[in-house]
């Protein structure tokens, strides 16, 4: 089940007035590698979570080392890679600038993939039963959006009815990382707490990709929920050298 709630289109058409209305998923469940495992042992009766760990591993590491040799990676059920140079080059015999350019993996849904959602029913929920949503995580350490996490820096998150307002030993920031174990944003790190905008100190992670979830009981008015809400920012974000 799809959840998602509508918003008025703000961008006009053919020079037009803005018309009509576009759908926002809304996010209810948010998977970690250690629950694709579970599920991998439970469609495979009978297999260890070792096993499990030592399959999942050696995919990744074959589709690693295909894409870094150069390889387009196609999977035809489950998706297909297709490494891209993004970058601007000033001259037809310049070569490639980190500076500039930059590599990277655009990956669409294979066969499988796509039957599976088309098959997958959707629900259309209220702006007031769900609208906790996170669009967007800039890192002012790095100047760089829905990538990477400075340790130390300010991460600025937007979205709608991000307000962190509950009890602080069950709201607030959190960093996920990628065996679901969640590090905490210290109470005092919040230096932003807005409906549309939070600004986080991120703390001292460890290198690897991490989520930003954000746990509230805010919901637009001056009463509060009577349980947390949650919402899970989908892209990884990854914290290097630390």
């Amino acid at each position: 089940m799809i959840d998602y709630i509508l918003r008025q289109n703000t961008l006009a058409a053919s020079g037009g007035e803005p018309a009509g209305y576009h759908a926002q998923t809304v996010q209810t469940n948010f998977r970690t590698r250690s629950d694709f495992l579970n599920t991998m042992m439970t469609l495979r009766g009978g297999i260890t979570r070792g096993e499990a760990e030592a399959a999942l591993e050696l995919v990744s590491r074959a589709f690693i080392a295909e894409l870094s040799d150069g390889g387009n990676v196609s999977l035809p059920e489950l998706f297909s890679a297709k490494i891209d140079i993004q970058g601007t080059f000033p001259e037809a015999d310049s070569a490639f600038d980190p500076a500039a350019n930059s590599l990277h993996v655009g990956i669409r849904a294979g066969a499988a993939v796509r039957r599976a959602i088309a098959g997958t029913s959707t629900h259309r929920v209220s702006d007031s039963a769900s609208g906790l949503y996170i669009g967007h995580a800039r890192d002012t350490g790095s100047g760089t959006t829905d990538d990477l996490l400075t340790p130390g820096m300010v991460l600025q998150i937007l979205g709608t009815k991000l307000k962190i307002v509950g009890e602080r030993d069950v709201v607030g920031v959190f960093f996920v990382g990628e065996d679901g174990a969640e590090t905490p944003a210290a109470e005092h790190a919040l230096s932003r707490n807005g409906e549309k905008q939070l600004d986080v100190v991120v703390p001292a992670l460890a290198s690897g990709e991490w989520h930003v979830k954000v746990v509230t009981r805010f919901c637009g008015s001056a009463t509060v929920l009577k349980e947390p809400r949650s919402y899970t920012f989908p892209l990884p974000l990854a914290v290097h050298g630390a």
